[in-house]
């Protein structure tokens, strides 16, 4: 396992344990510290993050639940693998789930919505490109924003963030992604300034295609990727 105690991460100390051990492991599975297909020991985690191996236990029944923790056969847990099936599922409910959430706020955002929105992508504009943390979470925030007026598409997202953010980890590199993301999202922003719901929900079908390629290019340089038959 590569992951070391030097590595640890240290969350805010108001955090309940478990969550700080699962956001450990979480962000050491984001960052391919910890690799799909490597096998999660349980003496190896509990040195990593400092935990008790209760904590422990519970943090990876949640990162389980996540969808970023897998059993084998042999009820061994590793680091979930993405396959491709699974990564055109998941796309085809964020582009359903992300379509809603356009509509809804076109109809139903107030002015303050828009302006937190507009805020939101403003900001996304001016992150280095090159620090992956603090893009990722500008990023989140406009998401977060966008989603203010769908609570049942949110949650729904919600059951998928995991695995989209370590998708996004993964291509955030990607030469000119960022460019793109900020003109297809753009389109996306003025287009419900506008109140035209019918192109912002067009820009935001383009916006998840153009992710989906993106990933399926991404995955293909790793050998752990699950390419379907």
């Amino acid at each position: 396992m590569a992951s070391t105690r030097a590595e640890r991460a240290t969350p805010a100390q108001i955090a309940p344990v478990r969550q700080q051990v699962s956001d450990t492991i979480r962000q050491s599975i984001f960052e391919l510290r910890l690799r799909p297909g490597e096998r999660l020991v349980e003496r190896e985690l509990i040195d990593m993050t400092g935990a008790s191996r209760t904590s422990v236990r519970e943090a990876l029944r949640e990162l389980e639940a996540d969808g970023l923790v897998q059993r084998t056969p042999y009820r061994r847990l590793i680091v979930a693998v993405p396959s491709a099936s699974e990564v055109t599922e998941i796309y085809e409910v964020r582009g359903l789930m992300l379509g809603l959430m356009v509509r809804h706020f076109v109809v139903h955002a107030t002015d303050d919505d828009r302006q937190a929105l507009v805020g939101a992508y403003e900001h996304c504009l001016t992150v280095d490109s090159s620090t992956t943390q603090q893009l990722l979470e500008a990023k989140q925030a406009l998401y977060d924003a966008l989603s203010i007026r769908a609570s049942i598409a949110n949650s729904v997202m919600a059951s998928l963030s995991s695995r989209i953010v370590f998708f996004r980890h993964l291509c955030a590199r990607e030469p000119g992604r960022t460019d793109e993301w900020n003109i297809e999202v753009g389109r996306i922003v003025e287009a419900i300034l506008q109140r035209d719901e019918a192109t912002a929900e067009a820009a935001c079908q383009a916006h998840v295609l153009s992710a989906t390629e993106v990933v399926f290019r991404v995955l293909e340089k790793y050998p752990w990727f699950i390419r379907d038959e």
